[in-house]
């Protein structure tokens, strides 16, 4: 069977742990003795990065999970990463059976986008009093492309609609209010990080790990 891009890891049981990478630059020298304050420059938008480890695996899993690391061709196909540890928000860990967005719909764990910025989106069809945390992430689909952010501050619904600030900031040339957002185990595609595979198999069993940076093609 012909593969297909971009894939999850064909061994489920991960440990995949996300930060946003960011890459600055410090011009301290326009500071202390000067008028002028220190100079902070991003040079590159922000993305997630992902550091992920398997379970222990036996000699066919580790067989397994190496071919569809090489299959990535070391970047030039894609995969798609979540966060595992948090693969819900908090308030809603367990899944979204029961929950009901507001009007009395089964909500899905997916809303609609009404207004988007770099910084913030404000979502409908969310259940009623929808409550989220620091922390919590939050998705966005459109066209084929995916997108992963967390969100910064607490917030809770009114009636099914919520506003969201988020880190890192939204490619708003990409997604727009034609967007979904989604909040069960949203995903987004990742790109390997080249050599940083590493294992420990031999004689018995033992995990595969490595990293990667989030693209947004």
């Amino acid at each position: 069977m012909a593969l297909v891009f971009p894939s999850a890891p064909p061994i489920p049981e991960i440990v995949a742990r996300m930060r946003v990478n960011r890459d600055m630059q410090f011009n301290n020298r326009r500071g202390a003795e000067s008028q002028y304050p220190d100079q902070v420059i991003e040079r590159s938008p922000p993305r997630m990065f992902a550091e992920v480890t398997t379970r222990s695996l036996d000699r066919a899993e580790y067989q397994r999970m190496r071919a569809w690391w090489e299959s990535l061709q070391g970047g030039f196909n894609a995969m798609l990463l979540y966060d595992t540890a948090h693969p819900r928000p908090i308030n809603y860990r367990t899944g979204f059976d029961g929950v009901l967005a507001h009007g009395g719909a089964v909500f899905d764990g997916s809303a609609t986008v009404t207004a988007i910025t770099p910084g913030t989106v404000t979502l409908e069809c969310l259940p009623s009093t929808f409550d989220l945390k620091s922390g919590d992430y939050v998705g966005f689909l459109e066209g084929g492309r995916r997108s992963l952010h967390m969100v910064t501050e607490d917030v809770t619904a009114v009636d099914g609609v919520a506003a969201l600030t988020v880190q890192p900031f939204i490619h708003t040339t990409i997604f727009t209010t034609s967007a979904t957002a989604l909040f069960d185990k949203p995903h987004a595609k990742f790109r390997p990080v080249t050599n940083s595979d590493s294992f420990d198999y031999g004689a018995g069993r033992g995990r595969f790990s490595f990293q990667a940076t989030q693209i947004f093609s």
